[in-house]
């Protein structure tokens, strides 16, 4: 059962010193994935004026509706997401997928550029 807990509720405190402990052990915590910010960095509005500026751009072509932002995966970092604004915006739920590693992960990028791992299936390894 849960409790609604209000800042006139006698755990209050509680609550609140709980969560400065985790915040402060958070920031503290070093990143999982190198280059990777310990925070979310919020330079704009979300979407920003670049963002709504691609969208009106697809709008010309496509229906674009549902479209909330858009993502650059070449500046994604571990679980940090980045947008055409610049912003980069913690993705806890690495857009609904499998793969808990995050994004440009340092290992998956090596293992990629390997020639070893680029081989595609029926082709002979030479070693």
């Amino acid at each position: 059962m849960f409790k609604l807990i209000t800042k006139s509720s006698p755990h209050a405190k509680v609550h609140k010193g709980i969560s400065q402990i985790l915040i402060n052990r958070l920031a503290s915590t070093r990143t999982y994935v190198e280059g990777q910010p310990s925070q979310p960095i919020v330079r704009t509005e979300i979407p920003g004026p670049r963002s709504n500026t691609l969208k009106t751009n697809l709008q010309t072509v496509s229906t674009a509706a549902s479209v909330s932002m858009f993502a650059n995966y070449e500046k994604s970092i571990g679980n940090y997401l980045a947008d055409a604004d610049g912003n980069m915006i913690l993705d806890l739920l690495t857009q609904i997928s499998s793969v808990p590693i995050g994004y440009n992960h340092p290992n998956i990028i090596k293992a990629i550029q390997d020639p070893q791992n680029l081989v595609s299936e029926g082709q002979d390894i030479v070693d």
